[in-house]
């Protein structure tokens, strides 16, 4: 039986309290009732999902998986990495 692989963090939702996630760079006006994203952390489990990769679709869930090359490794190397 394959183990069930996964991390546990915590992820900044936003509250749905009914107003408009938003994000001001200066200070609004007081009338303004603010809703500021990622007010809401919630500790959850995000799932090795390679095994289920084929079920994923960016029309259903917005993302598919995709294999990758992971051959480089020269990370200490500056001019490389940028």
């Amino acid at each position: 039986m394959a183990t069930d692989a996964f991390v546990t963090t915590t992820l900044n939702y936003s509250v749905d309290n009914g107003i408009p996630p938003d994000y001001y760079f200066y200070e609004p006006d007081p009338s303004v009732q603010q809703n500021p994203p990622g007010t809401d952390p919630q500790e959850v489990r995000i799932h090795n999902a390679w095994s289920q990769r084929d079920h994923f679709t960016a029309d259903r869930e917005g993302f598919e998986i995709k294999p990758f090359d992971d051959d480089f490794d020269q990370f200490h190397d500056d001019e490389l990495i940028q």
